[in-house]
């Protein structure tokens, strides 16, 4: 075989080494990218069922109407308060009767019903320590007659988010070891066609860093193409699931959303610089006789 001849063979393995490992380290930080909206989305759909738990606070008849917008300020002031409705004794009437579809209180011949305050809080306060705790603060006020909740539902929400949550972190620790895996071996296998050369070069007297320099830039470039690749593909599966399910668009946090493609980032090339930088030194520190 020829001297160009080897060298266009050289060339197209190097070439097919390098799509090879694109590819793999592409599939693998859009396995951990789809994962990651995946928890993002469990995370969102949580906080949405947390957030419209409500707590109904409901006034004593004698309560006064100043006395009731002091208590509502107050709550407003409040920082685990989402949302906070008045609904007076005529109100709470009105769709009682609407729900049974006749008027009770011609059958009565009184008004029953209490003014309350239909009241939502922000998922970090939904749980039942805290909503207890909001709880005696209320029935400490003494225009409150009762505060109610769902807090058997509210339990049953709390213990199996957390059973999820354990599951997700493990699933994730999992995935991410996975992930490094993957990628440090993808560019030690495309480094190790290339380790006679590796060896040649500091037989003839280059540096190590003249010699990882061209290695590092094109992992560097490997590594932002693979990610190019992989959000992509994340991109278009969310842009799927998004018209087949447009609740979830709602339910997504563009923030997040953008802290998982940095990390992706990040992820890609840092793990592709490290694998690249240690498969290398290793070759640097090997006799000839070891690299056969």
């Amino acid at each position: 075989m020829s001297e160009q001849s080897q060298l266009k063979y050289f060339r197209r393995k190097a070439r097919r080494t390098t799509i090879t490992a694109v590819i793999s380290i592409s599939l693998v930080l859009f396995l951990l990218g789809l994962f990651s909206v995946l928890v993002m989305n469990a995370k969102m759909l949580s906080d949405y069922v947390k957030e419209h738990l409500e707590v109904q606070i409901y006034l004593n008849e004698e309560a006064e109407l100043k006395d009731i917008k002091t208590l509502e300020r107050q709550l407003q002031a409040m920082p685990y308060v989402k949302q906070l409705d008045f609904v007076s004794k005529e109100a709470a009437v009105a769709v009682l009767t609407e729900d049974l579809g006749e008027d009770f209180v011609d059958f009565l011949g009184y008004n029953p019903l209490l003014s309350s305050f239909n009241m939502t809080v922000t998922a970090d306060f939904a749980n039942t320590d805290s909503l207890k705790t909001v709880k005696e603060f209320l029935l400490a006020n003494a225009i409150v007659k009762e505060v109610y909740y769902q807090e058997n539902v509210l339990d049953l929400i709390n213990k199996n988010l957390r059973t999820i949550a354990l599951v997700i972190a493990g699933f994730s620790a999992l995935l991410l070891l996975i992930t490094v895996t993957l990628i440090n071996n993808s560019i030690r296998l495309s480094l190790y066609s290339q380790r006679f050369l590796i060896k040649s070069m500091q037989l003839v007297g280059a540096t190590a860093w003249f010699i990882k320099k061209p290695y590092l830039f094109k992992s560097f470039l490997q590594g932002l193409v693979s990610v190019f690749v992989a959000i992509s593909l994340l991109y278009g599966v969310m842009q799927v699931s998004d018209a087949q399910l447009p609740e979830l668009k709602e339910l997504r946090n563009d923030t997040f959303t953008l802290y998982i493609g940095i990390g992706m980032l990040l992820i890609g090339l840092v793990i592709s610089l490290v694998s690249t930088w240690f498969a290398i030194s290793k070759y640097l520190r090997n006799k000839i006789d070891d690299l056969y």
